[in-house]
């Protein structure tokens, strides 16, 4: 089967989101076995991954404007897949749904103002703008190790590269967006950013 064409997966997302069973019939066979192979590979459970695979292209179904082209379709589909499958994971043992509720007691905070709203928001995105500065094959890389948590491994399994060349574009690609967010913060306090 050929591989579909970004322009090819914005007019089944639009379709889909009119309704179109064909559409949504086009892109279920299109992405459903690979979502199933990346999801046995990384939990080895088979039966679960069924499941979750009908999870993730129901959500598609659901929602396909959740996709904002700001990756690859097929990376944020298996970042989808991965999320949906740690949540049946959570479900299914109580030991777990205990630690996530440990966790997000210690995460509780004081109460948030709307200048901390502000900054949040104003720094959030700055990060994405140092994001969009980065080349496409580096922000993918970034995007699957930070957002979605992959390792360099599952990242060169993904997108067909070497382990090393994975890690040389996660490098790179810190730097740049370490330059990038220096010269926001610098523009933020009224200072004139150095450069080298």
């Amino acid at each position: 089967m050929r591989t579909l064409s970004p322009a090819e997966i914005e007019t089944l997302l639009q379709r889909i989101g009119e309704r179109d069973q064909g559409a949504f019939r086009t892109l279920y066979e299109h992405f459903a076995r690979r979502v199933y192979a990346f999801l046995v590979h990384r939990f080895q459970n088979e039966s679960l991954a069924e499941e979750v695979v009908s999870d993730t292209l129901l959500h598609v179904w659901k929602e396909p404007a959740g996709f904002r082209f700001e990756s690859a379709f097929s990376t944020w589909l298996l970042g989808v897949a991965r999320f949906k499958m740690m949540e049946r994971l959570r479900q299914r043992t109580p030991e777990s749904a205990e630690h996530a509720e440990e966790i997000d007691a210690e995460l509780l905070v004081d109460e948030t103002g709307p200048d901390d709203i502000a900054a949040m928001r104003q720094r959030s995105e700055g990060v994405r703008e140092c994001l969009d500065f980065l080349p496409a094959e580096q922000r993918e890389c970034i995007h699957l190790a930070y957002y979605e948590g992959w390792t360099l491994d599952e990242i060169g399994t993904h997108m067909r590269l070497k382990r090393e060349t994975v890690g040389t574009r996660i490098f790179y690609a810190r730097k740049k967006i370490q330059a990038c967010l220096a010269a926001l913060l610098a523009r933020e306090h009224g200072l004139q950013a150095v450069t080298r």
